[in-house]
């Protein structure tokens, strides 16, 4: 992790732990997008000695509070102190979601709500389990 506190990985035990930055871009074009890309690459070659891979990161990318929504990397927030523009950042969710998929993420933890949640599995704002839900 040295020089790099946004993103990073380890692993403990049985589990290899991947955190994300939802505070910057994750577009194919990014730093994050690659680093993110190769890493998990690297790990699903070794899922002999961690068979589980966990991403973390601030923001979900699916929630059902009305208040926060889905993580898009656009702030939407309002503030009566600011009256300059807030960062946009590009790839959230679909696709730091594809890679979750393309490398068999097992489990997401997400933060910033402060509500406890769970989902089904999710894939494209979907019900993976139920394909006539959404």
């Amino acid at each position: 992790m040295p020089g790099n506190e946004r993103y990073y990985s380890f692993g403990v035990g049985m589990v290899h732990f991947v955190s994300v930055s939802t505070d910057e871009d994750i577009d194919p074009s990014s730093t994050q997008w690659v680093w993110l890309d190769r890493t998990l690459a690297k790990i699903n070659k070794q899922r002999d000695i961690w068979p589980w891979v966990v991403t973390f990161q601030h923001r979900p990318i699916y929630n059902s509070n009305k208040n926060h929504g889905n993580w898009s990397g656009a702030n939407n927030y309002t503030y009566d102190a600011w009256d300059g523009e807030l960062a946009t950042y590009e790839g959230w969710p679909d696709d730091y979601e594809a890679l979750l998929l393309k490398h068999k993420v097992d489990l997401v933890l997400t933060g910033h709500v402060h509500h406890y949640e769970r989902t089904w599995p999710v894939r494209n704002r979907n019900d993976v389990t139920n394909p006539t839900k959404t």
